[in-house]
C-alpha cells in the first residue's frame, strides 16, 4: 500500500494489474526498488542473471515496464486479454508462470513462484538458473498467495472458480471477455453471437463491432448493457438457452 502509486504507474504503462506487478516485485527482490524487476539484479549495472541481454536501467519504473513488456511477455499478456484492470485469477496465475519460466510446467510440477503457500504446492524448486531440487521447499510466498492478501483479492479469487477450466466453460464460471481481447475465446463468442442472430465478424478480435453486438444481445435478453461477456451472458449463449434473437 505504501508504494501503490509506483505500482499503478507501471501498471498503466505495461497493461498489467498493479497487484500482480507488486507480487512479482516481491518474488524477484523482496520489493527492493533498487533492482531490476527482470530478475532482482542491482539497477545501474549490466544484469548477470537470466535474462542478461537487457539494457542498463537506473530507474525502477522504466526497468519494470521493460521487464513486463518484453516481446514474449507482451504476447502472453495479449493472448490472455490482460490489461491494467484485469482481476481474472487464472489469467494472472498464467502470466506469472510465463514470467518466471515454464521449467516447472515442463516437469509436470506446480510452480512455487505462483503457488507457494497454497495447497497446490508442496515441494520442488529451481535453486539457481537451470538447477532443480525435487526436495527443496520454497520458503517465499507465491504470487497467488500474495495476491490473496492485496485489496481483499483473496475473496475475489475464491469466488472465481476458473482455474483449471478452459474454453467457454471458463467464461461460464466467471472469466470475462471484453473489448481489446483477442484469441480463440473471442472467435467462439463471435460464432455464438452469429448463431443467436447478432453477427459481428469472425476475426477473433473483440473490437467495436463485437462490443456493439454484445450490448445488443444484452439489451434483447434483459442483461446489463456493459459490453462485457460474463457468466450470465455466457450461459445464455449456450445451445438451447432461452434467448431473444436479433430483430434484424
Amino acid at each position: 500500500k505504501k508504494n501503490k502509486s509506483r505500482y499503478e504507474a507501471v501498471s498503466a504503462r505495461a497493461g498489467i494489474p498493479a497487484p500482480l506487478v507488486a507480487a512479482i516485485h516481491w518474488r524477484e527482490s523482496t520489493g527492493n526498488f533498487k533492482t531490476y524487476l527482470h530478475q532482482g539484479d542491482p539497477l545501474g549495472k549490466p544484469a548477470v542473471h537470466v535474462p542478461k541481454n537487457i539494457p542498463v536501467f537506473t530507474n525502477w519504473e522504466d526497468a519494470a515496464v521493460h521487464a513486463l513488456t518484453m516481446s514474449d511477455k507482451k504476447q502472453v499478456r495479449d493472448d490472455l486479454g490482460m490489461n491494467a484492470g484485469t482481476k481474472d485469477a487464472a489469467a494472472m496465475a498464467t502470466f506469472a508462470e510465463f514470467y518466471n519460466g515454464l521449467g516447472y510446467n515442463n516437469k509436470g510440477r506446480a510452480s512455487p513462484y505462483v503457488y507457494s503457500g497454497t495447497d497446490q504446492y508442496s515441494k520442488g524448486k529451481y535453486v539457481s538458473d537451470g538447477h532443480y531440487s525435487k526436495n527443496t521447499v520454497d520458503q517465499q510466498l507465491g504470487v497467488m498467495t500474495m495476491l490473496g492478501a492485496i485489496d481483499g483479492m483473496d475473496q475475489k479469487i475464491k469466488n472465481a472458480p476458473v482455474v483449471g477450466l478452459t474454453g467457454w466453460e471458463s467464461v461460464k464460471a466467471g472469466r470475462t471477455l471484453q473489448r481489446g481481447m483477442s484469441g480463440p475465446l473471442v472467435k467462439e463468442l463471435q460464432e455464438r453471437l452469429a448463431k443467436a442472430g447478432f453477427p459481428c465478424g469472425e476475426d477473433s478480435r473483440f473490437g467495436l463491432s463485437v462490443e456493439k453486438a454484445v450490448k445488443a444481445f444484452q439489451k434483447a435478453n434483459g442483461l446489463k448493457e456493459d459490453g462485457i461477456v460474463g457468466t450470465e451472458m455466457a450461459k445464455k449463449l449456450d445451445p438451447g438457452a432461452n434467448t431473444t434473437p436479433s430483430a434484424t
